[in-house]
Protein backbone atom coordinates (compact mmCIF):
# COMPACT_ATOMS: atom_id res chain seq x y z
CA UNK A 1 0.00 0.00 0.00
CA UNK A 2 1.39 3.34 -1.02
CA UNK A 3 0.42 6.59 0.63
CA UNK A 4 0.90 10.06 -0.73
CA UNK A 5 0.88 13.34 1.11
CA UNK A 6 1.31 17.00 0.30
CA UNK A 7 2.11 20.05 2.40
CA UNK A 8 0.83 23.48 1.42
CA UNK A 9 1.76 26.75 3.11
CA UNK A 10 0.08 30.09 2.52
CA UNK A 11 0.07 33.52 4.12
CA UNK A 12 -2.95 34.97 5.88
CA UNK A 13 -2.70 38.42 4.32
CA UNK A 14 -5.92 39.61 5.94
CA UNK A 15 -4.36 39.28 9.42
CA UNK A 16 -1.18 41.33 8.94
CA UNK A 17 0.13 42.70 12.24
CA UNK A 18 1.35 46.22 12.88
CA UNK A 19 5.00 45.16 12.60
CA UNK A 20 4.39 43.85 9.07
CA UNK A 21 4.36 40.14 9.86
CA UNK A 22 1.57 37.78 8.88
CA UNK A 23 0.73 34.28 10.13
CA UNK A 24 1.55 31.28 7.94
CA UNK A 25 -1.13 28.63 7.65
CA UNK A 26 -0.21 25.06 6.77
CA UNK A 27 -2.26 22.25 5.28
CA UNK A 28 -1.22 18.60 5.25
CA UNK A 29 -3.16 16.17 3.07
CA UNK A 30 -2.64 12.40 3.34
CA UNK A 31 -4.12 10.05 0.72
CA UNK A 32 -6.59 12.65 -0.46
CA UNK A 33 -7.25 15.59 -2.68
Amino acid sequence: MRSTFSVIFYLKKDKVKKDGTAPIMGRITVDGT
